[in-house]
């Protein structure tokens, strides 16, 4: 069964990647009891053909999300500590490394964020890329070595087989960051998680791998978990959208809910922050105070100091205890005790499997 027709036969049923209830932490050295809570009870699920955009501020927890997922958090410090991260039916937090490196990069691969210390710098481009095509696919090197060219030739760069031969060193920026995304390309795999992929390049690049993401995730029924900030980015390729805030997801529904309905204050004013056509004379409007520090996160509401909603009598109940996530609509979960809907919906973990069908202008930004 190719990629594309289990996507279509298992969509509608189960997820291909389900992350329920996720925690991971990060402890102080020797004699120190602090700990950060990266990922504080993260849920989140993608299926097949499907891309699901992580959204929210630098230090809110994306990037070790994503690193939990393959089990790459530095032990120690970091210690992943509760939840299930399930591909396919499989705890992978139940299985041994070996079973572990079978999954990573063959079936769930992922575009690292920083080129610049993810590529060795001492061994050529093409042996970096077939390391992974040889271990996951049954070829030689030679034809490892094609499906490497291809995939380079794919992300645009040029002169791919020459390219190849070459060392980390004598390539760009931008250059690196496309031979990283070949890199993960390079297996087909069932889910990609994107973290940033489309840092320094340029605009044309930046759009001709999205295409890419985008072409890849119909034609092939590839999963695609897209980390990013930029809203622009998430209006015009996500299905649908998590909003992630100190820690937790605080809001996930498809695309065209989040910018349509906001329901979450945090997701409400990171819409208002986005530039609109039409408007150029209008004062962006900010979120007041300033993202609290890790090891600060309360067991309250995270939101609360900085939230335009919550007023003070009001303060007592958002900092009794963390609001969980709750379904308020068919494709719609959020955790605010403001949100409307909130105090009387069920606590289910978020599933969607929605599909965009429309186009971008029809979104409100």
């Amino acid at each position: 069964m190719s990629l594309k027709q289990s996507a279509l036969t298992t969509a509608a049923f189960e997820p291909w990647l389900k992350v329920d209830d996720l925690h991971t932490e990060f402890r102080g050295g020797r004699g120190s009891k602090s700990v950060v809570h990266a990922a504080d009870g993260v849920s989140f699920s993608v299926y097949g053909g499907q891309m699901m955009a992580l959204v929210g501020e630098s230090g809110c927890g994306k990037s070790a999300t994503a690193m939990s997922v393959l089990r790459l958090i530095p032990s120690p410090p970091g210690y992943i500590t509760g939840g299930r991260i399930v591909y396919k039916g499989r705890n992978l937090l139940a299985l041994s490394e070996k079973e572990m490196r079978q999954v990573r990069g063959g079936q769930i691969a992922m575009i690292f964020q920083e080129p610049m210390t993810s590529l060795n710098p001492v061994f050529t481009i093409g042996d970096q890329i077939t390391e992974a095509i040889l271990l996951h696919q049954k070829v030689g090197m030679s034809e490892a070595m094609d499906i490497a060219a291809n995939a380079m030739t794919r992300v645009g760069i040029a002169d791919a087989k020459r390219r190849l031969g070459e060392y980390p060193h004598q390539l760009s920026g931008g250059m690196k960051q496309r031979v990283m995304i070949a890199m993960a390309l390079a297996c087909q795999p069932a889910v990609l998680i994107a973290d940033e992929p489309t840092t320094a390049l340029d605009v044309t690049i930046q759009a001709q791998i999205l295409e890419l993401l985008q072409e890849l995730k119909e034609s092939t029924g590839m999963a695609v978990v897209l980390i990013t900030h930029d809203l622009g980015i998430v209006a015009e390729n996500a299905d649908t959208v998590a909003i992630m805030y100190a820690g937790r997801i605080v809001e996930f529904a498809d695309v065209y809910e989040i910018f349509d309905n906001p329901l979450h204050p945090y997701t409400q004013g990171l819409l208002s922050c986005v530039p609109r056509l039409g408007h150029e004379h209008e004062r962006l409007v900010t979120i007041p105070g300033n993202v609290p520090e890790p090891h600060t996160w309360s067991n309250g509401c995270r939101f609360t100091d900085r939230c335009t909603v919550c007023t003070e009598e009001e303060k007592a109940l958002c900092n009794a205890g963390l609001p969980e996530l709750r379904q308020v609509a068919a494709n719609h979960w959020v955790a605010s005790y403001h949100a409307a809907g909130y105090a009387t919906a069920s606590a289910v973990p978020p599933a969607s499997n929605f599909r965009r069908k429309a186009a971008l202008s029809e979104l409100k930004v």
